[in-house]
């Protein structure tokens, strides 16, 4: 994804937590969104403060995975959105955003309940016609789903996010980014005691392969694996 894509994204993400107003409400005739069961991953102190690059880099990580959160605010319609339609849980609202018309679809079917948007017009670069932006799906009393940003004016993937807590309250997350010829991977399983992994894959001959690992502790300890493009283990350590 190019810097100017994240400005976009994260400007259009700002219009929208400033366009929320609690004596204004935003919901379509007082229906509301069912929210992402997206957790935030907690980083143990003694990691979070260390000093060490591959604790740093692990944290940087993180905090991308984290902001993932924030992604769930372009599912709230700005005060006076008009609405398109309304057919029991399904509605559908629409809104001008600089040059551009903004329709968010929302629907439950029973077993899975997300979100699109869609755009069309001008942002003064490119035209859109019907394009689909991003979505998000989630099961339905379960935590897990995705949510997908695609290539401006393509239907071809950017980025993906998948998450998902099982029963014990393991959070995992897929992170995928399409944006360059070789796409990227990181992938990240946090604990209920706020221990966890995170690895990092590249592309390599059509195939996603680790190039690093870090593992943490509770305590904030942790020790780190960088790997070669077949795999082995080229370098290891602790902090």
């Amino acid at each position: 994804m190019t810097p100017k894509k994240y400005l976009i994204i994260f400007i259009f993400l700002a219009f929208l937590i400033g366009c929320s107003d609690d004596s204004n409400p935003t919901e379509p005739e007082n229906k509301t969104a069912r929210e992402l069961n997206i957790k935030e991953i907690t980083v143990p102190a003694a990691m979070k403060q260390s000093n060490d690059v591959h604790a740093q880099v692990a944290n940087a990580y993180i905090n991308l995975a984290n902001a993932f959160r924030g992604y769930s605010v372009f599912y709230t319609p700005p005060a006076g959105a008009k609405n398109l339609s309304k057919t029991n849980e399904d509605w559908a609202r629409t809104w001008e955003l600089d040059g551009l018309s903004v329709t968010m679809n929302y629907y439950e079917n029973g077993t899975n309940f997300g979100w699109n948007i869609i755009l069309n017009g001008t942002d003064g670069e490119t035209t859109y016609n019907n394009w689909l932006f991003m979505e998000a799906q989630e099961t339905i009393g379960a935590s897990n789903g995705h949510l997908k940003i695609y290539k401006d004016g393509s239907s071809e993937l950017e980025t993906e996010w998948n998450y998902s807590t099982n029963s014990t309250g393991i959070y995992s997350f897929d992170l995928f980014m399409y944006s360059d010829e070789n796409p990227e991977k990181l992938s990240i399983t946090s604990l209920p005691d706020d221990s966890g992994e995170l690895t990092f894959y590249k592309t390599f001959n059509g195939s996603f392969v680790p190039e690093s690992k870090v593992v943490w502790t509770a305590a904030g300890a942790g020790e780190w694996w960088e790997y070669d493009l077949d795999g082995n283990v080229k370098d290891n350590g602790t902090f």
